[in-house]
């Protein structure tokens, strides 16, 4: 049975691809604002165990990206720090989940998950997937320069939180990497999925080396 890949609620605008590809008029240089308060607020204890595995209540997810769609974290920024970190992350992974496009553009699975692909070695896949990254839209790749740079920084910090490279793989790969519609072949692949996006991550620092037009800061 197939299921295609949801539509984000219309309820929620702030998580509709408006936001991500428009960024609200902000530059292409910029991540979405969504993304960039829900890391920094997260950022504030990256020591916490079970982040971005243990789930939050299903109505505080849904009070915060009511607070993102009403504009609130514009008009009430401390009123963030009444939800749980476990809810930011969620959400934060939410956002990424519900993107009408992938991180990485969904025209790209078929590829890198390819049988090909799957038999290269450590060392030759890297370049391949820094050509691969290096045709993706450029708001896309600042986007994903944020976000390796952020799991860089909870990794960091794996020996309290437990989430190493491998485990923040697991949980958040198939948000980024996924194909246009959802079959019982591509949750099976999902264990590939998660040690591509692992070797995306650990080499994360090698990647605005390799990639043309990245940002120098974000």
């Amino acid at each position: 049975m197939e299921r295609s890949n949801p539509v984000p609620p219309s309820g929620f605008p702030e998580f509709q691809c408006r936001s991500y590809c428009k960024h609200s008029a902000r530059s292409v240089q910029q991540v979405p604002q969504v993304v960039e308060t829900l890391a920094n607020y997260i950022r504030t204890n990256l020591n916490l165990e079970g982040l971005f595995r243990v789930a939050p209540e299903m109505q505080e997810a849904k009070d915060l990206k009511k607070y993102f769609d009403t504009g609130r974290h514009l008009t009430n920024p401390e009123r963030l720090h009444d939800f749980s970190l476990h809810c930011a992350a969620n959400v934060f992974k939410m956002y990424f989940r519900e993107m009408p496009e992938p991180l990485i553009p969904s025209s790209y699975y078929d590829i890198l998950l390819s049988p090909e692909v799957q038999q290269m070695s450590e060392q030759a896949l890297i370049p391949f997937l820094a050509e691969q990254l290096q045709k993706i839209p450029p708001v896309h790749k600042v986007l994903l320069h944020y976000v390796l740079s952020f799991f860089t920084d909870v990794v960091a910090h794996s020996n309290k939180n437990m989430m190493t490279a491998s485990n923040i793989s697991i949980v958040f790969a198939a948000n980024v990497i996924r194909p246009q519609v959802d079959t019982v072949e591509s949750t099976l692949a999902l264990p590939r999925v998660s040690k591509i996006f692992e070797l995306i991550l650990v080499n994360g620092s090698t990647w605005c080396h390799l990639l043309d037009d990245c940002p120098t800061q974000v």
